[in-house]
């Protein structure tokens, strides 16, 4: 299944009227100036669907970065899979420390808790977005 509209992460520019930084927003996929430029592929059950995608002068409204996430199925929907990404990214850091030869009965237990902890700053991180949204700071 292809996504018709996706939530886009971007840094955007300081300006007069605005103040820069990283911002999340709904693009659907027909906007004029989005284009797919490789689909990649994947080993397995193809449970997997992503892209290069190039964003060449791209207009996006500003109600798109509000509107999004004051819907409340979105944000939970947003807010549920960033907890599922960032326990995969649990899983793959620990498991790359394992990888590496660094599994010893002694190093293990704190190489997982570094990696929960870093998984749990990104997901409390990721998770603010909506959740400044719904509560009204960002308006």
């Amino acid at each position: 299944m292809i996504a018709d509209v996706v939530v886009v992460m971007a840094v955007v520019p300081k300006t007069d009227s605005a103040k820069g930084g990283i911002t999340a927003f709904i693009c659907p996929m027909d906007t004029p100036g989005i284009t797919v430029a490789h689909r990649n592929e994947f080993m397995g059950l193809r449970g997997i669907e992503n892209s290069v995608t190039e964003f060449r002068d791209v207009f996006i409204p500003r109600a798109n970065v509000i509107a999004g996430f004051s819907n409340p199925a979105i944000s939970a929907f947003y807010i549920l899979a960033i907890g599922l990404l960032c326990l995969h990214l649990y899983h793959g850091l620990w498991s790359m420390f394992q990888s590496l030869g660094l599994s010893h009965p002694r190093y293990t237990p704190k190489l997982k808790q570094g990696a929960a902890v870093f998984a749990i700053l990104i997901a409390i991180g990721n998770c603010s977005i909506p959740i400044a949204v719904m509560v009204g700071l960002v308006k």
